[in-house]
């Protein structure tokens, strides 16, 4: 990140010995709290990508399931229309 890369040049500056100033401790913690704002979001990204899974497992068990009641379904209605003609044989 560029933050760290001017921390890094700070420390490493010709002719000037290791300064800890007040613009040094700053770009120090805005690095610490750039580095914990990025963990922070790669751990909510990888919840979000796990109940997405997860949210996709349980869409393809309803489609299993109404796939399946649409097929009974349909049997159930060739059944009445079966039973019916078996009731009465001049309907047909």
């Amino acid at each position: 990140m560029f933050n760290e890369t001017r921390c890094q040049g700070m420390l490493y500056r010709d002719g000037i010995e290791l300064c800890h100033d007040k613009p040094t401790l700053e770009l120090h913690k805005e690095n610490y709290q750039l580095n914990n704002s990025v963990k922070t979001m790669r751990d909510k990204l990888d919840q979000t990508k796990a109940i997405h899974n997860i949210v996709i497992e349980h869409l393809k068990i309803i489609e299993v399931q109404l796939w399946n009641k649409t097929h009974a379904l349909n049997v159930d209605q060739k059944c009445l229309q079966y039973r019916e003609q078996l009731e009465d044989p001049d309907r047909n």
